[in-house]
């Protein structure tokens, strides 16, 4: 065989590869759509860049169905409400956390902060009338760091709250450490300065394609998020938590707001956090022994959305915004001018 004849046995051999190659590619999306599609929890294209948040919610109303609805309501001031702003509203509440507080899993009807906004503004007939104006600023992924820059932010543009609520979640301190790793800031989200012109491409590929969410989730985020539980070992996620957390009461307080903490799972951070709220004059949300009176007396209800979304059903957010409130009347008890 002399070279040209080599030469074109190792393109056609080249050639061959590459097909086979693509091939197998195709099957395995193709096989993984139909028999093993991974949902993510947060709508990416829902969000666009923040230079100090990493990413934010894009005003609109965003909807994706996968084996669930994923939706939620984003105001012109970028809050997941179904109001345009908050005028006309006597007080302000702002609901602080991840996607517990954002509502994942849920029509945007069914959220915590959503169904607090009920029970604090039906008047004895029935009526709607404005007096808590409650502001989800939750968003999927937000650790307490984010929730803090948040709070800061809203105060400015919308105006000092009577209440700051937070609820923590147990993936708080990985998720902090993936926004101080600068992490967040490099999400394909749109209007990101990272990609460019490659946003619709990269999203295409890390967000659509089976494969693609696959090197995504098990290469970017479970190396990182690994490197963190090394970190956490021996503490409560909450504990792990507490500075940026105190800031959180600091700002709220400083601001004339009374703070009210919770934990949207029970376990070590929820005893941790009630027992340093309770040594530090805070106000704490204990909705574990409502959530628990009800499944004692319907041993069969489940807690838990049955699809990839997960989060807590809407009865479970119903029973922490019935806790919220109580507690919010609590301080109005105490004096609060009404």
């Amino acid at each position: 065989m002399n070279k040209a004849d080599k030469k074109y046995s190792c393109l056609g051999n080249f050639v061959k590869f590459i097909f086979v190659a693509l091939a197998a590619l195709i099957f395995i999306e193709l096989f993984l759509r139909l028999f093993m599609p991974l949902h993510f929890t947060a709508y990416t294209k829902a969000y666009q860049y923040d230079k100090e948040l990493g990413y934010r919610a894009a005003p609109g109303h965003w909807l994706k169905l996968t084996d669930y609805k994923q939706e939620f309501y984003v105001n012109k001031l970028g809050t997941i409400n179904f109001q345009d702003d908050f005028k006309g509203y006597k007080y302000l509440v702002f609901a602080l956390g991840d996607s517990f507080t954002q509502g994942t899993g849920l029509p945007s009807d069914a959220n915590y902060p959503f169904q607090l906004d009920l029970m604090l503004n039906l008047d004895s007939g029935g009526r709607y009338v404005k007096k808590f104006g409650v502001v989800n600023l939750g968003l999927a992924a937000f650790g307490a760091e984010q929730s803090l820059i948040t709070l800061k932010r809203y105060i400015e543009i919308i105006g000092k709250p009577l209440f700051v609520l937070y609820l923590g979640a147990e993936n708080d301190y990985s998720d902090d450490l993936l926004f101080r790793l600068g992490s967040r800031h490099k999400n394909i989200v749109k209007d990101s300065p990272y990609y460019g012109r490659l946003y619709y491409p990269l999203s295409f590929f890390v967000y659509d394609l089976e494969i693609g969410k696959r090197i995504n989730y098990f290469v970017r985020e479970r190396i990182i998020r690994a490197r963190a539980k090394k970190i956490e070992c021996g503490s409560s996620v909450a504990e792990l938590e507490i500075g940026p957390i105190r800031e959180i009461v600091k700002i709220a307080q400083e601001n004339g707001a009374y703070v009210i903490l919770s934990w949207s799972n029970a376990g070590d951070s929820y005893n941790w956090l009630k027992s340093w709220s309770g040594k530090n004059g805070v106000a704490f949300a204990d909705w574990i022994p409502a959530v628990d009176s009800v499944a004692d007396a319907m041993p069969c209800i489940p807690t838990l959305n049955p699809h990839s979304g997960g989060h807590y059903r809407t009865w479970v957010n119903n029973a922490i915004a019935g806790v919220f409130a109580r507690e919010i009347n609590r301080q109005f008890s105490r004096g609060i001018p009404k």
